[in-house]
């Protein structure tokens, strides 16, 4: 196996131990969710659409409590 595979599977494994160890406590946390997009620029046609969808989607779990 080499170096850098060793690399790759020690640091999913750190990340899952890591993530795994928040159990119950993580059910009553905050989450930010963000996108890194264009807002303005040439390339906002780009990136608007999807922006504002995320946004709409987010503001729609929080209103129904999900």
């Amino acid at each position: 196996m080499s170096k850098r595979m060793k690399l790759l599977c020690a640091t999913a494994l750190a990340c899952v131990g890591v993530t795994a160890g928040g159990g119950a406590g993580w059910a009553q946390s905050t989450f930010k969710i963000g996108i890194s997009g264009a807002a303005t620029g040439p390339a906002s046609p780009n990136y608007s659409p999807n922006i504002e969808a995320l946004r709409i989607y987010v503001r729609a779990l929080n209103d129904r409590g999900a």
